[in-house]
Order: C-alpha cells, then structure tokens, then sequence
C-alpha cells in the first residue's frame, strides 16, 4: 500500500471517528427525549391521544419539513448542519429545563420544544447519512452503518432511556440538562471533521438552480426508481404500525405493565440489546442472509412480537419479543440505507433520502395517532393487535416485491462521493 494511500485511510478512518462520536452525542439526546417527553406527558394527563400526541410532534417535522431539509442538505455544507442543527436542540431542552426549574410546565410547551428538536433532527440525520459516502469507500458502507446503528441503538435505544427512567426519578430539570449537554457534544464533535470528499455537482447545483428545481430534482429520480419507491412502501407500513405502538407504550408499560419510571427505562434499554447485536453483526449477517430476508424477517418478527404483547402484557416476554424485533428491525435499517448510498449519486443522496423519509417517517403522526385513538375506544391491547397485522401484510408486500435478487447492490469497483 503506497504512502498515499494509507494517509487516506487514516483520514477516513479518523473523520469516520469524528462523524460516529457526533452520531453517539446526538442519538443520547434524542434518546433522553424520546423517553422523557412521553413521562412528562404522562404526569401530566393520562388521556391517551394527548400522551400519544408527543409522538405526533415529534415525527410531525418528517411530514412537514423533510423535503426542503433535503434540499438544504444538498446546498450547504454538511458538517456545519450537524453543529447549527445540534445546536438548536440544545437551546430548545435549554428552555424545557428552564420551564421545569420554575415548575410550570404547560402540555403544549412541551408538544412545541418536541417539535422544535424534530425540526432540528430531519437535517442532522439527512446530513450525517449524507457525509457517509463522502468519508467511506462504499466497499465498507454495510460496516460503517452498522456501526453507526449500533452507536444509535446504545445512546439513543439503550443508554438514553436508561439514563432517562433514572434521571427523571431524581430530578425531570436534571435529565433534561443531561440531553442538551449530550446535544452540545455532538455539535462539537462535528467540528473536528476535515475529511469529507468535494462535490462539484452540489456546488454547482447550489449556484445556478432554484429551490424548486432541486425538489423537482429529487422527488423526479426517487419516483423515476421503482425499487427505492418500494422500499419506501414497506418502511412507512412497517413504521406506521411502529408509530402506533409507540404512541401508547408508555401507557401500556406504566399501566398493564405495572412497571415505574426507572423500570420504563431499563425495560427499553433491555429491548434495545437487540439493535446493538444487530449493528456491530449486520455487515456479516446481511451478506449470509440476503438484504430481501432481512427486510421479511423484520417483518415477520414484529408480527409475532406485537402479537405476544397483546396476549400476555407479561413484562419479561414482552421486552424479549420486542428485543427479537429490534434486531431485525435494526438489520433492516443497514440495508435500506446501504442501497439508498450505493446507488443514489452523492449530490443527490440527501433530497432523495428525504424523499425516501418522507414518506418512510411522515407516517408515524398518522400511526400514533391512529393508535391512541384505537386505545381510546377498543383499549391498549388492541394497538398491538392491529400492528400485528399490518405486519404480517407487509410481509407478503416483501415477499413479493424485495426479494434478495432485486436488492443485490452494484458490483463496481468505484463509490459514490458527495
């Protein structure tokens, strides 16, 4: 290996270090809001849609803004994005903090900082999925997005509501502290990243075409390509169902369940065991398996997961169905991501991964709202019931449209950049 080429491995392997620290930061914020704003909610209504609500701010953005933060993704520079955007959501828990400190904390100034951090996250995520190809060679994607979605599941899945269901137990202002503080790192890990390949094609995207020219752009080469149109059919069923769930699962762990606000939180951070194992084993277990499999078997587990909570409300199964589903879950995610990098040219990866989201995570309002209505009129177990078997649909979609044939990714030698 020439001298030159090991000084770009050793940048790439350092800016990936960097991109992954910031990833690990951000994901421990959201996951210490994600699992706060439902207890918050919850103290102070237990009215099922109002609870469920906090999902529907929360996902609200990806319906609302994930288009045009496309754009900006493809415009701007990437790494300045994560520090603005990460930087935002330290000041907007910075203010929830302040409100819980006073000890006036009004439902709809909670639904807003939520919100607020959404906004925030439809760039960070599009940016940091974005810079990926532009760091590492696309021979070594399936790795580093796992990695990158095993660090997700520790901080945002794992150590995030841990942290969370502990913290809020001492003091609600010191773990909402926490989560800024986490959000602050991130933006300051992402200042130290230098290597990140030129993209001339953005550049000069950026300087001769309207805002509207890019969108058309973006939404005209996600519709022109029927695999990706499909991958995104099967991602908004399966998060539609995962959206219901969501909604009402704090109600169904702290009611049913029985379980306190400490317990919450190690009860998710067990089920999100699974994603670690997931992660640092999905470039190995995606290869032997097949990415088609990997999607059915997603699928299939949440199926039989959702399933088994519905009939018992058992803590111990339960958590260990839905561990089972956030393996797979996570193997699902490598490989959607893989082939959106794989295939899609870098100076358009983040308007047609906005696309892809758009339509893969705009679902989630409707499904959480849908379930805390269900919940409402028919009770929590049929939530779970109905995700069942929007699941079990999506797989015959799988089966039928994803097989491992059609999702074999490219065979040439160079990778995308941009």
């Amino acid at each position: 290996m020439s001298a030159t080429s090991t000084d770009d491995l050793a940048r790439e392997r350092r800016s990936f270090r960097r991109l992954w620290m910031s990833v690990a930061a951000s994901n421990l914020g959201d996951g210490l809001t994600r699992a706060l704003a439902p207890l918050l909610a919850a103290s102070i209504t237990r009215d099922s849609v109002l609870v469920a609500g906090i999902l529907v701010a929360q996902y609200l953005p990806w319906l609302l803004f994930t288009l045009i933060s496309g754009v900006v993704v493809d415009r701007l520079d990437r790494r300045r994005l994560l520090m603005i955007g990460n930087a935002v959501r330290t000041v907007a828990l910075g203010l929830l903090a302040v409100a819980l400190f006073i000890g006036h904390l009004p439902l709809l100034l909670l639904y807003a900082v939520v919100f607020a951090v959404g906004v925030a996250e439809t760039i960070v995520d599009n940016a940091s999925a974005s810079m990926l190809p532009s760091i590492v060679r696309r021979d070594r994607l399936d790795w580093a997005n796992g990695r990158v979605v095993a660090t997700r599941t520790i901080s945002d899945d794992l150590a995030g509501p841990a942290a969370a269901g502990v913290l809020f137990t001492l003091s609600a202002s010191l773990a909402v502290v926490t989560g800024s503080a986490a959000y602050l790192a991130a933006a300051a890990a992402a200042l130290l990243i230098t290597h990140i390949a030129p993209s001339g094609e953005r550049t000069h995207s950026r300087a001769t075409r309207s805002v509207a020219a890019d969108l058309r752009a973006g939404i005209s080469y996600f519709w022109s390509d029927r695999l990706m149109r499909e991958l995104a059919a099967q991602a908004a069923v399966f998060n539609f169902a995962g959206g219901a769930v969501g909604g009402i699962l704090v109600l169904a762990l702290t009611g049913p369940m029985g379980l306190t606000p400490m317990q919450l939180g190690f009860f998710l951070a067990f089920t999100a065991l699974g994603g670690l194992v997931a992660g640092l084993t999905a470039q190995r277990v995606i290869s032997r398996l097949g990415r088609g499999t990997i999607l059915l078997l997603g699928a299939l587990v949440a199926t039989v997961g959702y399933t088994t909570v519905a009939l018992t409300f058992d803590p111990v199964l339960s958590a260990g169905a839905l561990l089972l589903a956030a393996a797979t879950m996570t193997y699902g995610q490598v490989v959607t991501v893989t082939q959106r990098q794989a295939t899609i040219p870098g100076h358009l990866l983040g308007r047609v991964t906005s696309t892809f989201r758009l339509i893969g995570l705009g679902v989630v309002p409707f499904g959480a709202l849908a379930g805390g209505i269900l919940a409402q009129h028919f009770g929590l177990a049929s939530v779970f019931v109905a995700a069942a078997a929007v699941n079990a649909a999506n797989a015959v979609f799988i089966v039928l449209r994803l097989t491992n044939a059609r999702l074999r990714l490219p065979t040439n030698a160079a990778a995308i950049r941009g």
